[in-house]
C-alpha cells in the first residue's frame, strides 16, 4: 500500500479503490443525491460553499426504497474502503496510536458525506468539530482529480495536498489541523468526507 506521508500526521493513501469502484460511487452519489430534486442538500453559508449530503443518513431516510437500497450498497462500499485505511493508519502511526491510548479509545463510529464543489466553491478555514460528538480522525476520499484548484490546505503545516483520484487523505481532528478546501478554478470536485467519532471506555452504554 503506497502512502505519501506529507507530515507525521497527514497521510495520503494512494489507489485505495479501483477505477470501477470510484466510478460506481461517483455515479451513484450523483444519481441518488446530487441530481435528485427530492433530496435537499445542506444549506450553504459564507464559509461553506459546496453541495453536501449525509449519505449514511439517507440510507435510512431516503423517501424512495429502491434508492435506499442503492445508497446502502454505496455506503457499504465506502465503509469497507475507509475502515481498511483507518485501521492501517491507527496501526502504523505510532504518534496517533498514543493519542488513542491516552483517550482510552476502543472503537469508532461514523457517517459518510458526499460533497460536490462546483466552480469557485470552497470550504474556508475550519477544524473538524461537532458540538455533541467527539471527532478524532478525519478522512477525505477523492473521487476525481480532473479539475483545477480544490487542494486541501493545512494552515499550521503550510501544506497543500493535491487531490489524486482514488486516494484517501487521513489526519487527526483538532485545532492544530485547521484546513480548507481551495476554491475550484475549473471543473468540479467530488469527495466523500467523514470524521470518525471515538468510542471510549467512558462512553455511555
Amino acid at each position: 500500500m503506497e502512502i505519501i506521508k506529507h507530515t507525521p500526521f497527514v497521510w495520503q493513501y494512494l489507489n485505495v479503490a479501483s477505477d470501477d469502484q470510484i466510478e460506481s460511487i461517483t455515479s451513484g452519489c450523483k444519481q441518488y443525491m446530487l441530481n435528485d430534486d427530492a433530496i435537499p442538500s445542506r444549506e450553504q453559508t459564507f464559509s461553506v460553499r459546496n453541495t453536501s449530503f449525509n449519505l449514511t443518513e439517507l440510507v435510512r431516510m431516503h423517501p424512495n426504497l429502491k434508492s435506499r437500497a442503492a445508497l446502502y450498497e454505496i455506503d457499504q462500499n465506502i465503509h469497507n474502503i475507509y475502515c481498511a485505511i483507518q485501521n492501517d493508519y491507527a496501526e502504523k502511526n505510532a504518534l496517533f496510536r498514543y493519542t488513542l491510548n491516552a483517550a482510552r479509545v476502543t472503537g469508532f463510529r461514523t457517517n459518510y458525506h458526499y460533497r460536490n464543489y462546483a466552480l469557485k466553491e470552497e470550504y474556508k478555514w475550519h477544524c473538524d468539530f461537532h458540538y455533541n460528538q467527539r471527532f478524532i480522525l478525519s478522512g477525505l476520499l477523492y473521487l476525481n482529480d480532473d479539475f483545477d484548484g480544490g487542494g486541501t490546505r493545512f494552515l499550521m503545516d503550510r501544506l497543500t495536498v493535491e487531490p489524486i483520484k482514488g486516494s484517501l487523505l487521513m489526519f487527526p481532528c483538532g485545532p492544530y489541523f485547521i484546513h480548507r478546501s481551495v476554491p475550484i478554478k475549473n471543473g468540479e470536485k467530488n469527495i466523500i468526507w467523514t470524521c470518525f467519532d471515538r468510542v471510549s471506555q467512558d462512553s455511555p452504554r
